[in-house]
């Protein structure tokens, strides 16, 4: 037997990598459009040898094919939220065969083991020489949050895979400590629901109210910068977390302080844009950042030294002449 299986696992080597490919890119395709923010997304080929061991527990006879997750991809995510769009995700780009909730079924110890498992298969749609090999193939798709990804990792480190694994005198500590992966998850998502309301309020606040005596942090800064500079090309996240930083570190902490420099400075702005158009943004125009950045190197030295340490400021001296 073990000679035939690893005939027919060499020979289907090249099909088990090909399908794995092909379901990683329709998974990150959709969730790109989804707008989904992975931690990871692990994928895999089951070695022979561990093939072997499944097919001796399981007693399979014939084929390795009867073995459903040669092929595994895993997705983690951030929130548990997110589980809920990811899994209509698989239910529609995937043939689903067989679904098991360990996240959400009645076992209420399993934290540790928690997350959604799938059996799926390429949709018959997809046709051609490219997936005549592949289609038939079934494979296994996990989803589950970084907190379960944790706990699940350290599990399976100390070869805890059920609970019968886990010797009587340290339970208590093992499900204690599954309790608090559990917890963290919960207020996770507690923390992101916060946070996306905070947002909202934010962004009334000042789209309405154009209330800028707020402190400066980066929510607040990114619905002011929306507002703003309604047209201009959005700053990532990243972008304006350093943007924070650089604006508290020179003395700017409340909106209403940067709001006037921006105003005052805004004709020379577009003057300093039209003569010294930036290469990287798209049409020549400054995304909202960029705006910021330059309108305070103008009318602020401070700031200026920050981001050109050293520097004259000969390459602005004229704008800053103007505004003057």
């Amino acid at each position: 037997m073990e000679e035939q299986f690893k005939q027919q696992y060499d020979s289907l080597f090249y099909n088990f990598n090909c399908l794995k490919d092909e379901a990683l890119y329709i998974i990150n395709n959709t969730l790109l459009k989804s707008l989904i923010k992975l931690n990871k997304i692990d994928s895999r080929i089951k070695t022979f040898d561990s093939l072997l061991e499944k097919a001796e527990r399981k007693e399979v006879k014939n084929s390795i094919l009867e073995i459903r997750d040669i092929v595994g991809i895993r997705l983690v995510c951030l929130f548990l939220s997110d589980i809920a769009t990811i899994k209509d995700i698989i239910h529609r780009e995937f043939i689903v065969l067989e679904e098991d909730d360990k996240i959400n079924g009645n076992v209420k110890y399993e934290f540790g083991y928690m997350s959604l498992h799938y059996i799926v298969k390429i949709k018959d749609s997809y046709t051609g020489p490219r997936y005549d090999g592949i289609k038939d193939i079934v494979f296994e798709v996990q989803i589950r949050t970084m907190a379960m990804d944790a706990w699940a990792n350290i599990s399976h480190y100390l070869d805890y895979k059920t609970e019968k694994d886990v010797p009587e005198e340290l339970k208590r500590d093992f499900y204690a400590l599954s309790g608090l992966f559990y917890v963290a998850d919960k207020h996770f998502e507690m923390f992101y629901k916060s946070r996306e309301s905070n947002i909202e309020q934010i962004e009334e606040s000042i789209g309405q109210k154009k209330n800028y005596h707020q402190s400066i942090n980066i929510d607040t800064l990114t619905a002011y910068l929306h507002t703003k500079m309604e047209y201009r090309e959005r700053s990532t996240s990243s972008a304006i977390s350093e943007l924070v930083n650089e604006l508290i570190s020179v003395g700017y902490e409340k909106l209403d302080q940067l709001d006037e420099v921006l105003d005052k400075t805004y004709n020379v702005f577009l003057l300093y844009e039209k003569e010294r158009p930036p290469h990287t943004e798209k049409g020549g125009k400054f995304a909202e950042v960029g705006v910021v950045r330059v309108s305070l190197e103008i009318a602020d030295e401070n700031f200026y030294q920050i981001r050109n340490e050293g520097s004259d400021g000969s390459s602005i001296s004229k704008y800053r002449e103007m505004l003057n």
